[in-house]
């Protein structure tokens, strides 16, 4: 992947190249019209026209690698979801798993690398916050990202990526010429020619000018115009904002000691982002990496409704946690992969308490397409709904025996599973795949799930734990799905299984082939 991903950046370079060309060809132009060399102006012209067909080509490729890269990603994702956690893994102790752990060195961020707002610790979100209230409606910031112009944060702040979204809303006697990122069109074009415009004859206009919206009003209603200005430190700022809420973050959550501490809400933060005057409040929730999100309106420094918007923000305190000690002995883990930075580390014997925890590093989806931020946004979803189904389910809806009690907590750069420790050993392939007593337990916690919107899609025998009597226990809860609207049957859950998988994922109606006729078989 990291060869395509070369490829993608000679190309964007070679793009870049031939905007600058572009622009100096459109500069030549009008100097050339200005001395009103047509024949100039038309060599030029074909000039421009070829540039522009190679610009052309050359996003054609660009977005041809960029799909073989997300196919790629896809792939990666596919492996590492089928790879962990494996019961054969070796076995450390806690403070050597830690070791393993991929180091990552931030940097000032007055620095051009190694800054905390990167993919593998961090990301903007523009998206509807999991905990913190916004503003903000969902579609406000989203917009920008609908945008063809915009595909990373560093666009947010070049004015040419926002031409078109200047115009969505202009009065009604007001004419909009579409404007592309790269055109450049002068006032002569646009307003003139300046031989039918009355302009007295002391008063000379700079017609060569470019204005950036192409604006024009119905004659004798009012003008209308813009002007848009890039903040080339943008992204500095936001990068600069986030590293020193991390600091803040970690000095009033994690104290020093032996021990990891893991909250059971997500640590947040908050941060004035301003550019000088006028500025807006951004909101941090550390779920595995950190996600920025814009959660106010813009307003005024020092205005009432700078003081509306901070008045706002809800003060939530974390103190109920779980600490992990770093000298324990008598607990053994096993890590993914077995080489290398760990990613997924699971004890193997009940911790005190009897209880099974599973540690998941920031970086264990970052084959993602998303870069891992919507993996911890689903797994946060997913324990969150299941928590909610666990404590609101009615006297005749009882919670199967085979499901048990999880919770997600949340650290610094991670997040911990926390679960009883059940069952002595994995159901065998032929105990799932026969048509009794365990595929009957499992069968029953998976309608339950579904009448409670969760649609549990990772079955295998490795997630079926059986105890010395004849318990059985469904686990591994990541990979569940939130629906948007309860199952009523189990043939509502097959039909689901099949929607979800669509050839994507091995469908657990494949691998457990008896699974769908018992599914079938009652409502």
């Amino acid at each position: 992947m990291e060869d395509v991903q070369s490829s993608i950046d000679e190309v964007t370079a070679e793009i870049k190249k031939l905007g600058a060309k572009l622009d100096k060809v459109e500069v030549d132009v009008a100097a050339a019209r200005a001395r009103h060399d047509e024949a100039e102006v038309a060599e030029l012209r074909k000039e421009k026209e070829q540039l522009r067909k190679e610009k052309e080509q050359l996003r054609t490729k660009e977005e041809q690698l960029r799909k073989e890269k997300e196919q790629l990603r896809a792939k990666e994702l596919l492996l590492l979801r089928t790879a962990f956690p494996t019961a054969h893994a070796p076995l450390s102790s806690f403070a050597a798993v830690l070791e393993r752990v991929r180091k990552f060195v931030i940097e000032s961020p007055s620095k051009k690398s190694n800054n905390v707002l990167r993919p593998e610790l961090a990301s903007l979100c523009l998206d509807v916050p999991l905990v913190l209230r916004s503003a903000l409606a969902s579609s406000v910031f989203c917009s920008f990202f609908n945008l063809d112009t915009v595909s990373e944060v560093a666009d947010l702040f070049s004015e040419a990526n926002f031409y078109e979204l200047a115009t969505v809303h202009v009065p009604s006697w007001v004419n909009v010429q579409r404007r592309a990122a790269d055109a450049k069109q002068n006032a002569a074009a646009l307003y003139g020619p300046s031989q039918v415009v009355g302009v007295p004859s002391h008063i000379s206009l700079p017609w060569l000018c470019e204005p950036e919206l192409y604006t024009t009003s119905t004659a004798g209603h009012p003008a209308f115009s813009g002007e848009l200005k890039s903040a080339g430190t943008g992204q500095a700022t936001y990068n600069e904002l986030l590293t020193y809420i991390l600091f803040g973050m970690f000095h009033s959550l994690f104290p020093a000691g032996p021990t990891r501490r893991f909250y059971y809400q997500p640590p947040i933060g908050y941060g004035l982002a301003a550019f000088p005057h006028c500025g807006y409040l951004l909101g941090v929730e550390w779920i595995g990496k950190l996600l920025l999100y814009p959660i106010s309106e813009p307003f005024f420094l020092g205005s009432d409704a700078h003081k509306a918007a901070v008045d706002s923000l809800p003060d939530i305190e974390l103190s109920e946690c779980i600490e992990l000690n770093m000298d324990e002995s008598d607990t053994s883990w096993a890590c993914y992969p077995a080489v290398g930075p760990v990613q997924v580390s699971w004890t193997t014997v009940a911790t005190a308490g009897g209880r099974f925890r599973k540690l998941i590093q920031c970086s264990a989806f970052d084959s993602h397409p998303s870069g891992g931020v919507e993996c911890f946004r689903a797994l946060f979803a997913t324990y969150s709904a299941y928590s909610i189904a666990l404590r609101t389910h009615s006297q005749d809806d009882h919670c199967p025996a085979a499901l048990l009690e999880a919770r997600l907590l949340f650290g610094a750069f991670a997040v911990l599973v926390d679960m009883p420790f059940v069952g002595t050993r994995e159901c065998t392939d032929k105990e799932l795949n026969t048509e009794g007593p365990i595929l009957r337990a499992v069968v029953e916690a998976m309608k339950w799930l579904g009448r409670h919107s969760l649609l549990y899609v990772d079955l295998r025998a490795r997630n079926v734990l059986r105890d010395a009597g004849e318990g059985v226990f469904l686990v591994d809860y990541d990979d569940m799905v939130v629906l948007s609207e309860p199952l009523q049957s189990g043939a509502d859950v097959v039909l689901k299984l099949r929607e979800h998988a669509k050839g994507k994922y091995d469908c657990a109606l494949d691998l457990v082939p008896p699974l769908s006729k018992m599914l079938e078989r009652e409502p």
